[in-house]
């Protein structure tokens, strides 16, 4: 996401503690964001899937297949203009949810309070903002938005690498 100036009312949901984690994790995700699209092409996969149950993701691509380890950060609901956090979703395994487990738990900081929300109305835009933060909190190496037509699906990934199959 090309970091914008935001509104009155989209800074809304921002305390300053939040605020400064959103700045910070966008720099320090931008960088992980573009190692990923150098060295593995994320980004411009012919193919993606995922199996939150056994923790993969695979991006295919005509001359090679690259998988990792995958959690679910959060959904986007388009119509609705909402957030849910993986941890909040009860048809996806627990397994799966741990980094977004992690960013509820920083909810105990002082001025973190939100992010133990379950479900944020929200501008679509924040939601990137949602997935750096828990990259940057989780200790993932990325992120992946998942379209379709009714949600956006954020996906964390790390350790990709090309597939010995």
């Amino acid at each position: 996401m090309i970091w914008k100036r935001r509104t009155k009312s989209e800074q809304g949901w921002l305390t300053p503690e939040l605020a400064q984690l959103v700045v910070e994790s966008h720099v320090e995700v931008a960088t992980k964001q573009d190692r990923a699209a150098e060295l593995w092409g994320i980004g411009s996969a012919d193919r993606w899937s995922a199996d939150l149950a056994a923790g993969t993701i695979s991006f295919e691509f005509p001359d090679r297949l690259i998988t990792g380890q995958v959690e679910l950060i959060g959904s986007y609901a388009l119509a609705a203009g909402t957030w849910l956090w993986g941890w909040a979703n009860g048809s996806v395994p627990e397994s799966a949810t741990g980094a977004s487990r992690e960013v509820a738990a920083a909810a105990a900081r002082p001025g973190f309070e939100l992010l133990a929300q379950a479900k944020l109305e929200i501008p679509v835009e924040m939601a990137d903002d949602l997935a750096n933060i828990t990259v940057e909190l989780a200790g993932l190496d990325g992120w992946y938005r998942g379209p379709s037509m009714a949600n956006y699906v954020y996906l964390g990934f790390r350790d990709l690498a090309p597939s010995q199959s």
